[in-house]
């Protein structure tokens, strides 16, 4: 009943965004071309430094499928995993609340102007997929106490964490504000309970990994973020 409702949902989001992609998109398409036929201008290549897994991943899909690369992003390719790693992660957060979870995966679906962040494919829709992919990793780790994957667990985190760094480079900012703010209230109650941080180690691992790929191997920071600040500021 709930995945039919879902299924149904889809179909009509889909109908109304219907060609309604953000006008960036072809842009993304001409890189991906441009890494396949290996021609990389200095503007492709600033482009793909900034989100080397977008680039490759549309590259191979557009490979794997061979769907035109003037229509790859108008294809709702992001749609069901967006929706499906949402509502797993709400449905956790919310002790299994199924009303809840379907609602508010309706709402987030729903909730932009132009489909490409949700529905196609998009750096920070990629990312965001991603991102609740943690979140979801993240709670079961801290709620299943008595788990017997807690290596297997921490290691998927972690490569799920740089996936997302070289996927998005919003998405990673939203990951290191988590991260900190995560660490920091867990410290405290950790604290204030007399006990210690659970996965201190971990945790600080990650900021660490946040910071170094992010502010150091990526040229968007220094390039393109601190010179808007510059401007901002002076």
């Amino acid at each position: 009943m709930v995945f039919s409702l879902l299924l149904n949902f889809i179909l009509i989001l889909l109908s109304l965004y219907a060609g309604s992609i953000d006008d960036y998109a072809p842009h993304h398409s001409g890189v991906a071309y441009n890494l396949i036929s290996g021609d990389i201008d200095e503007k492709s290549a600033h482009d793909i430094m900034r989100a080397e897994c977008f680039y490759y991943l549309l590259a191979i899909v557009i490979l794997l499928t061979n769907i035109n690369v003037n229509l790859i992003t108008s294809y709702p390719f992001a749609v069901f995993p967006y929706l499906m790693i949402f509502f797993a992660l709400i449905y956790r957060l919310s002790n299994k609340n199924m009303l809840l979870s379907l609602l508010l995966s309706m709402i987030t679906i729903s909730s932009a102007t132009m489909g490409s962040h949700q529905i196609y494919i998009w750096m920070h829709g990629i990312g965001d997929i991603l991102l609740y992919t943690f979140f979801l990793l993240i709670a079961i780790l801290w709620t299943d106490i008595n788990t017997n994957n807690t290596k297997i667990y921490i290691l998927t985190i972690i490569l799920v964490n740089i996936c997302i760094l070289f996927m998005s480079y919003n998405t990673s900012y939203k990951l290191f504000l988590f991260l900190l703010f995560f660490t920091l209230i867990n410290s405290i109650i950790s604290v204030l309970k007399g006990g210690r941080l659970r996965h201190k180690i971990f945790l600080f691992n990650n900021i660490v990994l946040v910071l170094i790929i992010r502010l150091g191997l990526s040229d968007f920071f220094f390039e393109v973020f601190c010179q808007i600040m510059f401007w901002i500021l002076v």
